[in-house]
């Protein structure tokens, strides 16, 4: 796939006249090391240099080397996503929120996902299958654009929509309310949809 690359860079430039554009062309390629891609930059200009000894138009591809500047980006201050393990099976990016930014459950907000995640974990050992998380922690925005409820446990990280691939959603909240009756996973809201079910630690009985 390197090679690839390497190979349509050189084509492009080869069969490009203008310096500048070829120069635009070498620069957003090797650019590629400082977004992380470093085996694709390294490939891109090793295959370069290489060419360059190989034609006689070597020369203007070395000055292409040469001036372009390689632009190392510092992302050391741009968030990423943060993430790690809440239990077993369970990562705390899989609760964050479905927005377009992919928002990260708040730091005040922690230790109810973490406990959301210890209860869930347990369903999923009962169950016996993976367990996909359809809408775990909710900003107040994302919330009241798909119309959740003004209190949402999905916006204290504190209640998760849950399917799992061949088990019905009555078949879920079935386990849940055993699991609930036998004091193994805690008090809270459980609701049935049409291919998911809702399953929140507030801590008191809700039911739909």
């Amino acid at each position: 796939m390197e090679r690839q690359l390497a190979q349509e860079v050189w084509l492009n430039m080869h069969y490009k006249a203008n310096k500048e554009v070829n120069k635009k062309i070498l620069k957003l390629s090797i650019s590629l090391k400082g977004l992380g891609h470093a085996g694709e930059s390294a490939a891109v200009a090793g295959f370069l240099r290489s060419q360059s000894e190989k034609t006689d138009s070597g020369g203007n591809i070395s000055d292409l080397l040469e001036e372009t500047t390689i632009e190392k980006k510092d992302n050391s201050n741009i968030d990423k996503p943060t993430d790690q393990s809440l239990s077993s099976n369970f990562s705390l990016y899989e609760f964050s929120c479905k927005d377009k930014d992919k928002t990260p459950v708040p730091k005040e907000y922690l230790e109810n996902v973490k406990e959301l995640a210890k209860n869930l974990q347990i369903i999923r050992d009962e169950v016996g299958k993976p367990i996909e998380i359809i809408s775990g922690y909710r900003t107040p925005e994302y919330n009241k654009n798909v119309g959740g409820a003004s209190k949402s446990q999905h916006m204290l990280a504190k209640a998760a929509d849950i399917k799992v691939s061949g088990v019905t959603s009555e078949e879920i909240k079935t386990v849940i309310f055993k699991l609930i009756d036998d004091g193994k996973i805690s008090q809270g809201g459980v609701g049935s949809y049409p291919g998911f079910v809702h399953y929140d630690v507030r801590g008191v009985k809700a039911r739909w």
